[in-house]
């Protein structure tokens, strides 16, 4: 429930006691320019068991127009290693995209 609806439905003296849900930092659900025009990318990691060739980080990109998931196992979260598997799963497939969010992480910077 959003803060801001609970804060004006609500007597001035209740709202100290409701809860407050910040949003996350991808937004998934936000309309954007069209199809395959902006991904949203985020990192899984520690995933127990490795895969059959030591994988334990999982990358996960929403398109936020269409709801499209594209999502592999990566063998570590490197710059290079997430850029290598942006340009062949997003950027081959789909185009140059328009924008990409990501959150604040380390994978996402340098020769990204």
């Amino acid at each position: 429930m959003d803060c801001l609806l609970v804060a004006r439905s609500q007597h001035p003296s209740q709202i100290e006691n409701q809860p407050c849900f910040r949003q996350p930092l991808l937004t998934p659900t936000q309309k954007t320019r069209g199809p395959f025009k902006v991904w949203c990318i985020d990192l899984v990691t520690h995933l127990q068991p490795p895969g059959p060739r030591g994988e334990s980080i999982c990358i996960v990109a929403v398109c936020p127009f269409t709801k499209f998931v594209v999502a592999d196992a990566l063998p570590d979260k490197s710059s290079l290693s997430t850029m290598r598997w942006m340009h062949q799963r997003i950027t081959c497939f789909f185009g140059v995209p328009y924008a990409v969010q990501v959150d604040q992480g380390t994978e996402f910077r340098g020769r990204f």
